[in-house]
Formats: structure tokens, sequence, C-alpha cells
């Protein structure tokens, strides 16, 4: 691997949090470069990996740098998100030098490859799931992040994609679509969540339609020292940062017929 590629890697953790009580219950990992160096964000990282022919062993640094940022920053309540490129599925996560167990990973599987097809990466995930680790969907609802991933392979936890979250605060069928998201989800036991909370109204949309954990720019922004404890919830971090909107978020209501099956954090 070229030294004077991966010379300055860092991750940016972005939280996940609980959008009833603002707690964090995880971190997802994002791979940055250098703000000076041609490849800065994980599209460019990954392009240039490609370039050079070393995709894999460049996947495997950005997990290594992840496990090492869990580490160091998670709570022993907290789990680390990894995004596993299903080309590098069979990969190996080597956490042996490492105390973060693998019940406390949680590997977000990209939905560019269809899985129902590719019988070696069903097995694989099974493989994880029997190692402890946590399997979620990530972008779910696009690609080939659909029903028919969900079913197949049986996920822990679906994320829904920023695709059906953008302007969802003034558009009714992409709130229905998340409704009939949320009680699939519940009926089969996977917890839900949304990515790419990136305005105000969308996160109080998001929180009245009952889907338990997010997370975006709103929210968070990733970053090298994150928040570690309470995101939304507290009127003063909304005070205290950038943001210019300051909602009091009242705590989500359980229909009593449905909350039985509401997940909690893990």
């Amino acid at each position: 691997m070229d030294p004077t590629f991966i010379d300055g890697l860092w991750i940016a953790a972005q939280p996940i949090v609980n959008l009833s009580t603002g707690e964090v219950i995880g971190y997802e990992s994002l791979i940055r470069g250098q703000p000076s160096s041609a490849w800065i964000s994980p599209a460019q990282l990954f392009a240039e990996a490609k370039r050079q022919g070393i995709e894999g062993p460049f996947d495997m640094h950005c997990r290594t740098l992840g496990l090492t940022w869990g580490q160091w920053h998670l709570s022993p309540e907290q789990r680390l998100f990894l995004t596993i490129h299903g080309d590098y599925a069979t990969l190996p996560i080597n956490t042996d030098k490492l105390q973060i167990d693998p019940t406390r990973i949680a590997r977000e599987i990209s939905p560019s490859h269809n899985v129902r097809e590719n019988i070696e990466y069903l097995q694989q995930i099974q493989r994880w799931r029997e190692e402890g680790y946590h399997i979620v969907l990530d972008d779910g609802g696009v690609g080939y992040a659909g029903w028919e991933w969900l079913l197949t392979a049986q996920p822990h936890r679906a994320q829904i994609a920023r695709f059906l979250i953008a302007g969802i605060d003034h558009d009714q069928m992409r709130q229905s679509l998340i409704t009939h998201f949320r009680e699939l989800a519940r009926d089969h036991g996977v917890v839900l969540g949304t990515e790419g909370l990136e305005t105000a109204p969308e996160l109080r949309c998001v929180q009245q339609l009952d889907s338990p954990f997010g997370q975006g720019f709103f929210v968070e922004q990733p970053a090298a020292n994150p928040i570690t404890q309470k995101t939304i919830g507290a009127i003063d971090y909304f005070g205290a940062g950038s943001h210019s909107f300051e909602p009091k978020l009242e705590p989500l209501r359980h229909d009593s017929d449905h909350s039985h099956g509401i997940a909690q954090p893990p």
C-alpha cells in the first residue's frame, strides 16, 4: 500500500442516537483523508485504492482504524458501526489485539450488491451472526436494500436511506413508506434507524413517525471526537452548537397495542 496514500487517514465518527431520549447508542465509523490531500471523502479514497489495485487491503486498513477508534471512545453500552463492502465481505476483522468484543460491532451491509443471488455472501453473513456480530441493512429502501434483502438476510437492524428521508416533512408518500417499513420492522423484530437527518423538520417528522433511532448532520456531524452521551432531547444541545433551530422534542408516545413490539436500544 502506497504510504503517501494512507498517510493521515483518520476516523470521523457519527453518533447514532435514540430519537426519544437523545442517548448515543453507537457510532458509524467513516474514513477520511487529510484535508490537504487529493483524497478526502470515502468515495475519493476508495476510487484511488481501486486505481492502485489495493481495494481489499485498503478496506481492511479502514476497518482496523475504525476498530481502534472504537476501542478508545466507545462506552460499554455502545456499538461501533462498520460498513462492509460486498466484494470484501470475506476479509477478516482482526479484534484479537483490541479490547472490543464482536457483539459490540455492527456490520453494515452495502446495498450495492444483490445478496439473494450471492450464496457465499449469505453464508458469510450467517457466520457473522454466529460469531456475535450485529447485522445491519444499510441504506434501506434503495438499490438492493429493499424488502427482499430484509427477508433474505434477516438483519438485526435496518437503516433507512437519506433518499427516503429528504423532505419527508412535506411528502406524504415518503411518510407512508417509513410507516410501512416501521411496521414491517416491528413485526420481524428488526431495529429501525434513519440516516441523513439534515433539517429540524425532517428530524421532528421522523420522531413523530415513531422511528426509534437516527443519525444525520442536524443531529451531529461526523467528527474525530464527537459527543459521547446525549444530543437531541436536550435544549442546551441545540442552543450550544451551530444550529439555529431549538426544538423541544417531546417523548415518543406509543399506542398500547404496539408498545410491546418497539425495539429497545442495544
